[in-house]
């Protein structure tokens, strides 16, 4: 009887405590939309002489408004190691033995490969011991090949594919470290899992760092450009697959203001959501200020873009207390909507309590929550009322 009266409340607490540790977030980014290398840990020959070998630039980007453009040339010697490589590096936060980590980056190639070059890997610090490795080569017949590979440089073949030049790849990966058998790694592909569970085994119990660019074992005559943007860790899967944003990470330039129009009549309701006072005529873009007409009169604006308006977007009037505007007065089209957080909005535990990520309408999410906790108190101070 006394479990019947706690139920509520076990419950409640429960799912309260289950949120909490089923909340993810992204641990790191390194997007170069500081301008700079300080989201990094280390880089290496970055520049020769006066020349830079890596700029940061906003012509070609895979989000935001920044990205690295890396040019390796053969003058370009890493000693003592007689190595070409121009590479940026970020040291892991959790790889060491039992540890799981997420990471994702993106990258473009221009032309193909002429020669091997090392795109991305994951090695030990501070011993250099070489755990996975992304490579390009030439391809039989013509193209460039993309390739994945576990132990010392990539040594053990897991995956290939012909890569498309010119185009923003994306590449996401989920460890599970260790020196032992149980050791792991999964590989997605611009979206789609190319590789499930491949074995590998780090070399030591150190630390390891993610290492991206270009790295080729000795300097040769061709020159070989990559881009790349978007990295990131994370502590869930969800977040190295969410799609990246707007390249251009700017929201729209805004629509055109409507034409004025007569305000709407104080509400009688309507299907759009609660009626509210009279909603002002539509200015230059902006939102009206009093609710959504429903059959009450609509407000004049702008035409409500796809998607919610990001910073720097016009919107038309604002929605009611339910449901979504579509349609606004005879204004222009809104603005297109920014560029989306990284980390997708959402995770379903396996509690069944849906948890918002970074601050999103926790507020509203919990009523649900208190009542059952409300509940769980009364019936608990009933039962235990004389009778």
């Amino acid at each position: 009887m006394e479990m019947k009266v706690l139920s509520p409340l076990v419950l409640g607490i429960g799912c309260l405590v289950s949120s909490s540790r089923a909340e993810a977030k992204v641990l790191w980014v390194g997007n170069f939309e500081t301008g700079d290398l300080t989201q990094w840990d280390g880089s290496t020959l970055i520049k020769t002489g006066d020349r830079l070998n890596l700029v940061i630039e906003s012509d070609s980007v895979a989000e935001g408004t920044k990205a690295a453009k890396i040019e390796l040339q053969q003058d370009i010697i890493f000693e003592p190691y007689n190595q070409s490589r121009v590479e940026v590096k970020h040291i892991g936060l959790h790889t060491l033995n039992g540890e799981e980590s997420y990471f994702a980056w993106s990258f473009m190639v221009p032309k193909d490969a002429e020669i091997r070059s090392n795109i991305g890997y994951w090695e030990s610090t501070p011993t250099s011991l070489n755990t996975m490795t992304f490579f390009i080569e030439p391809a039989q017949g013509g193209g460039t090949n993309l390739k994945f590979g576990t132990g010392d440089l990539g040594k053990t073949l897991r995956w290939t594919a012909k890569l498309e030049l010119n185009k923003w790849h994306r590449m996401a990966l989920h460890n599970k470290w260790s020196q032992g058998a149980d050791g792991s790694v999964d590989v997605w592909y611009d979206g789609v899992q190319v590789v499930t569970a491949a074995p590998v085994q780090k070399r030591d119990a150190s630390k390891l760092f993610f290492q991206m660019g270009l790295h080729r074992s000795d300097p040769s005559p061709p020159v070989q450009d990559i881009y790349i943007d978007g990295a990131m860790e994370a502590d869930a899967q969800a977040d190295i697959l969410a799609p990246l944003g707007d390249p251009t990470g700017m929201g729209g330039a805004g629509g055109m203001s409507g034409t004025g129009g007569v305000a709407g009549n104080a509400g009688t309701g309507g299907v759009g959501g609660a009626a509210g006072a009279a909603g002002a005529a539509g200015g230059a873009g902006g939102t009206a200020s009093a609710g959504t007409g429903g059959a009450g009169g609509a407000l004049a604006g702008g035409s409500s873009g796809g998607g919610s308006p990001g910073a720097g977007a016009t919107s038309g009037g604002a929605p009611g207390s339910a449901g979504t505007v579509t349609s606004l007065g005879g204004g222009g089209q809104a603005g297109t909507s920014s560029v989306p957080p990284i980390s997708s909005s959402s995770v379903d535990d396996s509690s069944g309590c849906s948890v918002k990520r970074m601050g999103e309408a926790r507020a509203r999410d919990s009523w649900p929550l208190l009542g059952l906790l409300l509940l769980g108190l009364r019936r608990r101070r009933a039962a235990a009322a004389p009778r």
